[in-house]
């Protein structure tokens, strides 16, 4: 894996929809991957972004079980990437 694509995210569903999106449509032609944790937001955003990615291989949605704050959110999907870069 080359990439790794961490998100965080927090009560923002329509723009992290738009965000995986735009990533998938402008895909870069190396092995990549997203990895989305949700800290626990009240918008219902893991559970859309799980119905609308959840089968695609290329991106992890992790919902979080309390808003972990960003540092830790990105450290928990650090813990999950594989990518030899790493982008936040």
């Amino acid at each position: 894996m080359k990439l790794s694509i961490l998100i965080v995210n927090w009560n923002t569903r329509d723009l992290v929809v738009k965000c995986l999106n735009s990533a998938l449509k402008n895909a870069p032609p190396f092995e990549f991957e997203a990895i989305v944790v949700d800290n626990h937001s009240s918008d219902g955003s893991a559970e859309a972004l799980i119905n609308l990615f959840g089968s695609n291989k290329k991106i992890q949605i992790i919902p979080a079980w309390r808003n972990l704050g960003f540092a830790k959110a990105n450290n928990l999907a650090f813990a999950h990437g594989s990518g030899e870069f790493i982008q936040l």
